[in-house]
Formats: structure tokens, C-alpha cells, sequence
């Protein structure tokens, strides 16, 4: 699969806040047939283990990885890539900060607690 990169530059990733939960609900009503509703987003980024990364370009959220994270392993709820944003690579780009943060958690873990299994990561 090919994408486009030269738009990556442009692309801001970073963690989702509460203010940015109506455009990800807006998402998922373009990606989804079954879209959460804002209510359950709410209630998910509440929860303790659970995050959401935002892939942003012109200040407009174009995709969202929502996630839950405990020790060693990643669960991925939902990923989503605006219409206007696909083929970019931006999905991809998602993926891999969120495997790089969830590597960046197993390590610091394993840091702190040294019991820890290893041998999946």
C-alpha cells in the first residue's frame, strides 16, 4: 500500500481532550455504522487505562486512535480516518505513535517493576 507522504510535515499528532471528543463523534458517524455515541466517548476517555490518540492538520482532527492499555498489552477500540484524509498514510502514522507510546509504558514499567514478562514486547 502506498501513501502519500509529503503531508505528513503537516500532521499533528497528539493526545485527544475533552474538546476535541464532538469532531472524533463527528467521525465516527462518517466512518461507522454503528459510530459511538459522544456520551460513550466521554465515558471511555474517562476511564483510567484508556486513551485516544488525534492525528490533526489546519487546527481539523482527520483521524483518532482509541485505545486501552494495561502492562504489557494494547487493546485498539477504534481507528479512524476522515474521508478527506485517507490514502495519506495518516491511519498508519496513528498506529505507529501508538505503538511507540504503549512500548514507551512496557519499559517504564518494567523499570519500576522488574517481575514484569518481557518476553512479548
Amino acid at each position: 500500500m502506498e501513501a502519500n507522504m509529503e503531508n505528513h510535515a503537516e500532521i499533528t499528532l497528539r493526545s485527544a481532550t475533552a474538546e476535541d471528543l464532538e469532531e472524533i463523534e463527528t467521525l465516527e458517524r462518517e466512518c461507522f455504522t454503528d459510530p459511538w455515541s459522544l456520551r460513550s466517548l466521554q465515558e471511555s476517555l474517562a476511564e483510567k487505562n484508556t486513551g485516544c490518540i488525534v492525528a490533526v492538520r489546519s487546527g481539523n482532527i482527520l483521524g483518532y486512535v482509541l485505545y486501552g492499555a494495561v502492562l504489557d498489552e494494547c487493546e485498539i477500540y477504534r481507528i479512524a480516518v476522515a474521508k478527506s484524509g485517507r490514502r495519506q498514510g495518516i491511519g498508519a502514522l496513528l498506529l505507529k505513535n501508538l505503538e511507540e507510546c504503549v512500548c514507551l509504558l512496557v519499559v517504564g514499567k518494567q523499570q519500576t517493576n522488574p517481575n514484569l514478562d518481557d518476553s512479548n514486547v
